[in-house]
């Protein structure tokens, strides 16, 4: 279970990393795709803490800061589809229309 806790951690590590240099509009699966490998890594971690194979100091090291990267991750999510909201609602016009 280790491994796996391992591997969703780099997952989410690479979804940031991509997300972080696209364009607005290509962001969101990719951030999606973070939230989603992040909360699985949570879950894991917690049944990892349940059946004993965590110690209660290294479960609350590890899963107090991956709220607050989830916090983080779902800010950005919802400031982008703001953004693309935002961008797909507004009126466009053509040089020299008024």
């Amino acid at each position: 279970m280790g491994v796996r806790i391992d591997l969703l951690f780099i997952d989410t590590i690479e979804s940031v990393s991509t997300a972080a240099f696209l364009p607005k509009d290509k962001k969101s699966p990719w951030i999606r795709q973070a939230i989603s490998k992040l909360e699985t890594m949570k879950i894991l971690m917690q049944v990892a803490w349940e059946i004993g194979s965590i110690d209660n100091k290294k479960y609350l090291m590890i899963s107090e800061p991956s709220n607050d990267i989830g916090k983080m991750l779902g800010g950005w999510y919802g400031q982008n589809e703001k953004y693309l909201q935002e961008k797909q609602n507004s009126p466009t016009t053509k040089v020299g229309e008024k």
